[in-house]
């Protein structure tokens, strides 16, 4: 069974940690579900599905409606452009219908970034094989260097869906969210503090 699970953490300007939130994630959401569907198709047969990018724009599999990505070639994909983990100033109705974060992105200067680090230096990725199975962690952090503190209560795992398009005939890249989750509180982010975000799926050998 597929499973994740999420931390997050804030720091104040001494590197002391002032917030520690981990859970379950519950919320796989409906987008992800039909694009790994959509992937198990060859090229001539894909069903058509709408779907959402993390900006609730729609797209659809196959190629009868655009804009379309015809066949999902890679749903797991992390490219430079798509940071891993994206935060929300509020809590979703219901994530597993959500297309991503909810209300207004959380905009904060990301914090140790390398582009030549692994993952794009957005974030950390590391798989390792445990007694249950592999398991993958995605971190990422962001420091508020602006004067206000800001409020984090949702958070949404991010990748790019990669699949041929009719209309461009060419690949392209769909920013979309494999998972939506609202914290349990609302977590305040205050100017100088630091704040680490990350999620572990799990999968199950």
């Amino acid at each position: 069974m597929l499973a994740a699970r999420y931390r997050v953490e804030v720091r104040d300007k001494e590197g002391k940690p002032v917030t520690v939130i981990e859970g379950d994630s519950e919320s796989f959401t409906m987008n992800f579900i039909k694009l790994l569907i959509a992937s198990h198709y060859n090229q001539n047969d894909v069903p058509t599905f709408t779907f959402y990018n993390v900006y609730g724009n729609v797209f659809y599999t196959g190629n009868v409606q655009s804009p379309n990505i015809g066949l999902p070639l890679q749903i797991f994909n992390i490219s430079f452009t798509v940071p891993g983990i994206w935060l929300g100033t509020s809590s979703c109705a219901n994530p597993a219908l959500a297309s991503g974060f909810c209300g207004s992105i959380v905009r904060l200067s990301p914090y140790n970034l390398s582009p030549s680090a692994p993952c794009f230096g957005i974030m950390s990725c590391s798989p390792s094989l445990t007694e249950e199975g592999w398991t993958l962690t995605i971190t990422a952090q962001w420091l508020n260097t602006s004067g206000s503190p800001v409020t984090v209560a949702s958070m949404a795992l991010v990748f790019a869906v990669i699949g041929t398009s009719s209309a461009k005939g060419s690949l392209v890249a769909v920013p979309y969210a494999a998972i939506v989750d609202n914290l349990p509180s609302p977590v305040t982010v205050w100017p100088g503090f630091l704040i680490t975000v990350s999620y572990t799926i799990y999968f199950p050998v």
